[in-house]
């Protein structure tokens, strides 16, 4: 998507206050700060940079209400109209990915640029904070279109499963059978050391000397 060979498009996000010393600084002096900082990181030359365009973009965070969906939807179809396009990031797909996010989506669609085939729309989709996307379920996962989520409902009873251990019956049963034999027990010992006849009075019994029982026998 660049008009001359050998060159390539790299954007550099700052994240600032609106209206702060960055916000208001002119644009060719905010591309030379760019251009510097990623030649201090290592990226490339500062001299390399050809040419360079600011977007300041307020409020910046997906903010989701009860129709981003279906408004989302229309330019997701659009966008699947350009076959070498690939949207990433928080504001490429409109969804508050953290960073390990939006860098695994960019590394998973410089992949597909070179041949692979990775749902890039099946990051960070399940739950809204879910943390975690392994590498075996992107890969092992058909790519059924590019802008279209997977469906999450098969990978419930994976998610549970992975959770929740399997439990043995044998041994459950047993547990629950100890348990509820001891509570018992306590049970059952625990008015002896109260106040007899009050607590229990048949078990009271049982704390008396045989001396003193009394013994009522029919006449």
């Amino acid at each position: 998507m660049v008009s001359r060979e050998g060159l390539s498009f790299i954007g550099l996000e700052y994240f600032i206050n609106r209206d702060g010393d960055l916000w208001s600084m002119p644009d060719p002096e905010l591309v030379e700060l760019g251009a510097a900082e990623a030649e201090k990181i290592g990226l490339f030359a500062a001299d390399e940079v050809v040419a360079g365009t600011v977007v300041r973009q307020p409020k910046a965070y997906p903010v989701y209400d009860g129709e981003y969906e279906a408004h989302l939807q229309v330019l997701r179809d659009w966008l699947d109209e350009f076959e070498n396009l690939f949207t990433v990031g928080r504001n490429g797909q409109h969804r508050y990915n953290n960073q390990d996010h939006s860098m695994l989506a960019g590394l998973y669609a410089a992949r597909n640029v070179a041949g692979a085939e990775f749902d890039l729309w099946s990051i960070n989709e399940e739950l809204s904070f879910h943390e975690e996307v392994s590498r075996e379920d992107v890969e092992e996962r058909p790519v059924r279109d590019r802008l279209t989520p997977t469906l999450v409902e098969d990978r419930i009873e994976k998610l549970l499963s992975d959770a929740l251990a399997r439990y043995d019956e044998v041994a459950l049963g047993g547990a629950v059978g100890v348990t509820a034999s001891a509570g018992l027990a306590v049970a059952t010992v625990l008015p002896l050391f109260g106040s007899g006849e009050s607590i229990a009075p048949m078990l009271s019994l049982l704390a008396m000397s045989p001396e003193i029982i009394p013994i009522n026998l029919p006449s």
